[in-house]
């Protein structure tokens, strides 16, 4: 790969044997698309748009902006997400969708790539939810943020394989997240990241 910031896509395709891509979202120039991005017709790679059409996309999927309990089931399919944001969601508002059924479909989730939001929550007492997430950001330009998130008490428990983070990790105004449950993932996402 080449860093494309100051390449054009008919620049990339001359560097790369006459086939090169931009990489949407790295600015990097590839030889082909990897998994979970598809061709464009002007030498780009796009993340593929997760359906059953094309199969999920192999797992991978865009962006997802979550903001009801009825929204989790946008993820059924996804272990890889780009971008993930969970916002506004209150306990009363279940229209249908169980919480059981809500967090059944976050069990496929292994990866987070770009950016993790959860903010103003209410649903959430721990991250546990998460049960298969190994890695959130694949940049030091990643970003993780839990803020307002009024009946969040854990993050992930020590009893569970936690997520690994790169980037950076803002934890703001979790009012009953006790520092020690902060600290000791801190603690260990630091023993975890590469040298």
């Amino acid at each position: 790969t080449r860093n494309s910031l100051c390449v054009t896509p008919a620049e990339c395709k001359s560097l790369v044997s006459g086939t090169g891509f931009i990489l949407e979202g790295a600015n990097e120039c590839v030889l082909s698309c990897p998994s979970g991005f598809i061709r464009e017709p002007d030498s780009r790679c796009v993340r593929c748009i997760s359906s059953a059409d094309n199969s999920y996309c192999n797992g991978t999927c865009r962006d997802k902006h979550i903001q009801s309990i009825e929204d989790f089931k946008l993820l059924k399919y996804c272990s890889r997400v780009y971008t993930l944001t969970i916002y506004n969601i209150q306990t009363v508002e279940s229209k249908g969708t169980s919480f059981q059924e809500a967090f059944a479909a976050l069990e496929s989730l292994e990866q987070i790539d770009l950016e993790f939001t959860i903010r103003n929550v209410k649903i959430f007492s721990t991250l546990n939810i998460f049960p298969r997430l190994r890695r959130i950001g694949t940049t030091s330009n990643s970003s993780t943020t839990i803020e307002e998130n009024e009946f969040l008490t854990e993050l992930w428990p020590s009893t569970q394989q936690r997520p690994t983070i790169q980037g950076n990790f803002n934890i703001v105004r979790n009012a009953r997240l006790c520092i020690e449950h902060i600290t000791d993932f801190i603690n260990y996402t630091t023993k975890r990241e590469p040298g």
